[in-house]
C-alpha cells in the first residue's frame, strides 16, 4: 500500500487518511508507507508466519509523513513495526512484538489530530476482533 508515490506526491495540508481493524497478515511490507498525508491508524493487527515477509516492515515513515498510530498489534513475524524518520511519527497503547521493534523517531505529542471522534479497542481486544471480523462481509 503506497501513498504518495513520491517526495513531491501530495501534501499533508490536504490529504488524510485513517486506517483502522485491518488485518494484514503474510504481505511484505509497505502496510502503508507513506509520504506528504496525515495518516491515523489504530487497531490494526500485522504478523508473518512466511520467513519470505519476517525481513520486512509494516509501515514505513517517509517524508513529510505525520502518523498518529494507536493500539495497533504488531506479531513476532514482523522485523520492523516502523521503518524510516523522513517524516512524525506518534505511538500509543500498541503491542509491539515485531523481533527489531520501532526503528523510527517518535514524538511523544500527536502531529495532527483527527477531526472526527472514534473509539478504541485495546491492542489485545483488537487483535482479536480483527482476526475474527476483518473482510467482506463483516461488521464491527
Amino acid at each position: 500500500m503506497l501513498i504518495g508515490s513520491s517526495d513531491s506526491d501530495g501534501s499533508n495540508s490536504t490529504r488524510t487518511i485513517t486506517l483502522h481493524h485491518n488485518y494484514f497478515y503474510n504481505c511484505g511490507q509497505r502496510l502503508p508507507m507513506v509520504r506528504n498525508t496525515k495518516l491515523h491508524l489504530f487497531n490494526n493487527y500485522y504478523d508473518a508466519s512466511s520467513p519470505t515477509y519476517t525481513q520486512q516492515y509494516a509501515v514505513g515513515v517517509r517524508k513529510n509523513a505525520l502518523i498518529v498510530a494507536e493500539n495497533n498489534t504488531f506479531g513476532s513475524g514482523i522485523k520492523y513495526s516502523f521503518k524510516d524518520s523522513y517524516g512524525t511519527l506518534y505511538v500509543s497503547g500498541n503491542s509491539d512484538s515485531s523481533s527489531k521493534g520501532v526503528n523510527s523517531t517518535t514524538s511523544s505529542s500527536k502531529p495532527f489530530t483527527p477531526s472526527y471522534s472514534y473509539s478504541l479497542d485495546s491492542a489485545s481486544t483488537s487483535k482479536s476482533n480483527v482476526k475474527s471480523y476483518a473482510g467482506a462481509g463483516y461488521s464491527m
